[in-house]
């Protein structure tokens, strides 16, 4: 029977006594060699616990209850006073017992603490009975080796018993020949606590590669080639859709039967499934790539195929093919024919049939159709880069060839802002790429139209894309002294200064025209001396400094009478206006359709009236469209959160001849004037190789519309080229409709099988 002992003295506060170390000779620190036997075999007994090594119960959850490395917790009232630990079986399996030459490294050098409590003189306590064997780990066992076989290997052929085997049994392990381990690395370290051999720590390696350990299974390897990276997969590919109840791919299927069969066409399109023309069967087209655009596909790698690789719109005609345009109204004149070489027009009149060239060349009829030089918008929102979900410069060009553009210039509210060289190279070469109009970028005023500094208005002008136009369009530069400056700057280099003019503190929270009707909607207004008061200051600083500036977008009649009298004083001064301001009122707004909401706002029917009058006496100088798309969410929404901006591109031409055409205020050559040759002498484009805005006259460039004045057509935004469809003239008739459009003698839009 052990005696108890009730000293109060805590265990845990006493320091253990210091002893000193013997270096055992299978301890690397001994002094004669350590016994090794061969590795392998068994330990005869379980190895003595290291006397020096603590026991983990700060590790432990459970500090009282204590079982590592064959030792357990006494039991009872000697467990609660923690008096020490008594020796039982440990639980290593057969086989990796401690070898008893000792082959392990010891962990610490340091004294351990011992935790117990003071022994009652002439009490034989359980610390003494176990001296010899307490405190101590078992060290680490050497590796055994391969498996061995146990026994002999079933015959070949003989039926494995499977049921009625002892379930609390394990299987043999296979028999196979002992396995030499590979070579350890020599130089590598041991673990600061593993075993001092290094095969001996269970990283080892079998010298026969590709052979199954017991009771594993084969390891699952790739196959020989691997997938090709997302970089290379082909842009038109189309991916897997999960197995569910697929919607119609159309508003209406074509009923079975007849359309079932396959049709004229001896080859699938891209949207028919397999071989033949099957029109039931038929998918949606993929969409092409956005950066190389619906006629041309990519490369392995990603990149746009060169120009050589595109498909050109126009039924096949090649690039600098010779056209002859028979039987065109040239500016609404007498009918005439256009011999079109090389992307230059080289004969005009009778003599175009009688040219060599003719002989060979691809024939247009243009009976009944107007021909006008190229059009060139001085005020386009493309919104690339950054706003890709609303425009591209791609679907944003392809709207202005639809609509008779030739050339467009870019506005510089983009995401990064086109207030550095870089983007607005950028925006040049996207617009070289997509071909179907030239981009001219407009360089921003002010770094990131905060209008606080100027931008770097001269490398913009040194760089590739040849900037002269500069706008923070959007917002006003409001700071007169700023302004002056860049009219100072950009005079060295012929620039022009575009100028948005509102007064900032004015239509603060404004929302539509200040009058009446703005009173009884409860909406904000927009009082017209927010605009007229920019635009007087602006003229007087050009007359002060001598530079051109431009007014954006006039909507006002004050505006078209200081206008007016700065052109009565020669000032360098020019102004447009937009299609929508020459045709939409504010009375529109009393539905709070958000398609009407714009900036400048929908002025009343007297300005209206004023700014028709002015742009055919020619106070006003050019039409520009203001293309300001927007994704659907920044329009279908309420008024007072809804974007500003409207489509203009596809319907500019139209609305010009429903307003100032067919009302007998201008001609088809003052048309010309207002929206080819102005825009183009203004924006700096009328000149070099890329002209625009020239006449259609021998050795001109080939920038020709063709349009048809009889026809009439009902808009529709979903037939639109642009990302968006916030266009005000959904369900209007207009006149007027783009038949060809021609840039340097390459068709970018042709209609009605033309060509």
């Amino acid at each position: 029977m052990r005696r108890r002992c009730r000293d109060p003295t805590p265990a845990l506060r006493r320091r253990p006594l210091a002893r000193r170390r013997h270096a055992g000779s299978g301890h690397r620190g001994g002094d004669g060699p350590a016994h090794r036997g061969p590795l392998g075999e068994e330990a005869a007994h379980p190895a003595r616990a290291h006397r020096r090594q603590p026991v983990l119960r700060g590790l432990h959850p459970h500090p009282h209850v204590v079982r590592a490395g064959g030792e357990a917790a006494v039991r009872r009232r000697r467990q609660l006073l923690r008096e020490g630990l008594q020796p039982v079986q440990g639980r290593e399996p057969q086989g990796h017992r401690a070898y008893a030459g000792g082959h392990g490294r010891r962990r610490r050098r340091r004294t351990a603490l011992r935790q117990r409590r003071a022994v009652p003189p002439g009490h034989v306590g359980l610390d003494q009975r176990l001296r010899s064997q307490r405190r101590r780990r078992h060290p680490r066992a050497p590796h055994p080796g391969a498996a061995r076989r146990i026994h002999h290997a079933p015959a070949p052929g003989r039926a494995q018993r499977q049921a009625h085997r002892h379930r609390r049994r394990r299987p043999a392990q296979p028999g196979r020949a002992q396995q030499r381990r590979a070579a350890g690395d020599a130089r590598r370290e041991g673990h600061a606590g593993g075993a001092a051999d290094f095969a001996a720590d269970g990283r080892r390696a079998l010298a026969l590669r590709r052979q199954l350990r017991p009771r594993r299974r084969a390891e699952r390897r790739r196959r020989g080639h691997d997938a090709a990276r997302a970089a290379r997969a082909h842009e038109r590919r189309v991916l897997p859709v999960r197995p569910r109840v697929q919607p119609p791919l159309r508003p209406r299927l074509a009923p079975a039967g007849a359309d079932a069969r396959g049709g004229a066409g001896p080859a699938s399109r891209p949207d028919e499934p397999r071989h033949g023309d099957h029109r039931r069967g038929g998918r949606q087209r993929p969409l092409g790539h956005r950066r190389t655009g619906h006629q041309r596909r990519v490369r392995a790698h990603g990149g746009a195929l060169p120009d050589a690789g595109r498909h050109h719109r126009g039924g096949g005609v090649t690039p600098n093919a010779t056209i002859l345009i028979r039987a065109a109204r040239v500016l609404g004149g007498e009918p005439r024919d256009l011999l079109i070489d090389d992307g230059v027009i080289v004969a005009l009149g009778a003599g175009a049939r009688a040219a060599d060239a003719a002989r060979t060349a691809t024939v247009v009829d243009a009976d009944g159709l107007i021909a006008l030089p190229g059009l060139v918008d001085l005020h386009t929102h493309l919104r690339e880069p950054g706003r890709e979900d609303a425009e591209t410069v791609e679907t944003g060009t392809l709207a202005a060839a639809r609509g008779g553009f030739t050339a467009v210039h870019a506005m510089a509210n983009t995401d990064p802002v086109a207030d550095t060289a870089g983007v607005v190279e950028q925006v040049w070469r996207l617009g070289r790429e997509a071909g179907h109009a030239d981009v001219r970028p407009v360089g921003a005023v002010t770094v990131g139209l905060r209008g606080e500094r100027l931008a770097e208005l001269g490398a913009m002008a040194d760089s590739a894309a040849g900037v002269r136009v500069f706008s923070d369009d959007g917002v006003c530069v409001s700071d007169a002294m700023l302004m002056r400056r860049a009219l100072e700057y950009v005079k060295a280099f012929d620039g022009v200064i575009a100028q948005h003019a509102q007064e900032p503190r004015l239509t603060e929270g404004a929302q539509m025209n200040e009058g009446e009707l703005s009173g009884r909607l409860g909406l904000q207004g927009w009082p017209n001396v927010a605009e007229e008061a920019i635009v007087a200051r602006d003229v007087l600083l050009a007359e002060h400094v001598g530079s051109q500036v431009h007014i954006c977008h006039l909507s006002t009649r004050g505006s078209v009478e200081i206008v007016r009298l700065a052109k009565q004083r020669g000032l360098p001064v020019t102004a447009e206006v937009t299609p929508h301001h020459l045709l939409l009122t504010d009375e529109l707004v009393a539905t709070y359709d958000p398609r009407y909401k714009v900036n400048p706002p929908l002025r009343s029917a007297a300005d209206v009236a004023a700014l028709r009058e002015a742009l055919a006496d020619g106070t006003i100088d050019i039409v520009a469209t203001d293309h300001a798309p927007h994704p659907v969410e920044a329009k279908d929404c309420e008024w007072d959160v809804a974007a500003f901006g409207m489509l203009g591109l596809e319907t500019a031409l139209s609305v010009v001849q429903h307003t100032m055409v067919d009302t007998g205020l201008l001609d088809w050559s003052g048309v010309a004037e207002r929206m080819s040759y102005a825009p183009a002498r203004i924006g700096r484009c009328d000149t070099g190789e890329l002209a625009h805005g020239r006449p259609l006259a021998e050795g001109e460039p080939a920038n020709i519309v063709l349009v048809d004045p009889s026809v009439s057509a009902t808009v529709d935004p979903s037939a639109s080229a642009s990302l968006s469809r916030n266009t005000p003239y959904e369900g209007m008739k207009l006149p007027g409709a783009v038949v060809a459009t021609f840039l340097r003698g390459r068709p970018t839009h042709v209609t009605g099988g033309l060509l």
